[in-house]
């Protein structure tokens, strides 16, 4: 049952990241810069991924629960506080794009993780689309200094940054165990054939 419902999520997720990152393409083409039905739909997705939180937490789903929570709270906190219709176009979507292209990366890999594109691209691709990720963030919340308070926003901001850097570093160890392992596997592939019977010299 929880192999299904994490399917449909697992596709859903694909499709509104998709669907999000083409609305922003035809804006960009059409040269309108309407932002209404882009961060409705960023609410939905943001909102519905605390399910991967709640799989987190009571153990449906491996991963580091303190990486869950930092991402999908800072996400949460500028999507609902911050992303409104009227909002800077160009700061949206700088934050936007990345948060799509990483998602689609990610429940890419879910979906076909025998996939070597999207094994490469989910253990390399954060390392531009984070801090271009991040740089969004920074710069959407920093719209609202008419709104919020400074130094509520100065705080965010922070706190936005070591969560970005945190999450980094996350990345870069789940990289490094990637790179490991896969040099073991490609170790014990080449050891397979060798001792395979068809590999083996015959004895005249």
């Amino acid at each position: 049952m929880f192999g299904l419902i994490s399917l449909v999520y697992n596709v859903s997720q694909l499709i509104g990241w998709s669907t999000i990152l083409g609305l922003i393409m035809l804006e960009l083409i059409n040269g309108t810069e309407k932002t209404g039905q882009i961060v409705w739909l960023v609410h939905v997705m943001q909102i519905s991924q605390i399910y991967d939180l709640i799989s987190n937490i009571i153990g449906l789903t491996s991963g580091s629960l303190i990486s869950n929570v930092l991402q999908l709270g800072g996400r949460l906190v500028v999507a609902l506080l911050f992303m409104y219709d009227g909002v800077c176009f160009c700061c949206l979507i700088n934050a936007v794009i990345a948060w799509s292209l990483a998602e689609i990366i990610r429940f890419s890999y879910y979906l076909f993780k025998n996939n070597s594109l999207f094994k490469t691209l989910r253990y390399n691709a954060f390392m531009v689309l984070y801090p271009i990720g991040i740089l969004g963030e920074l710069r959407t919340v920093n719209q609202s200094l008419a709104i919020y308070d400074q130094i509520q926003i100065r705080g965010l901001q922070i706190i936005l940054i070591l969560g970005g850097f945190f999450m980094y570093a996350q990345m870069l160890s789940a990289k490094r165990k990637h790179s490991k392992q896969t040099g073991v596997d490609q170790k014990q592939n080449v050891k397979q054939r060798s001792n395979s019977p068809v590999n083996r010299p015959k004895r005249e």
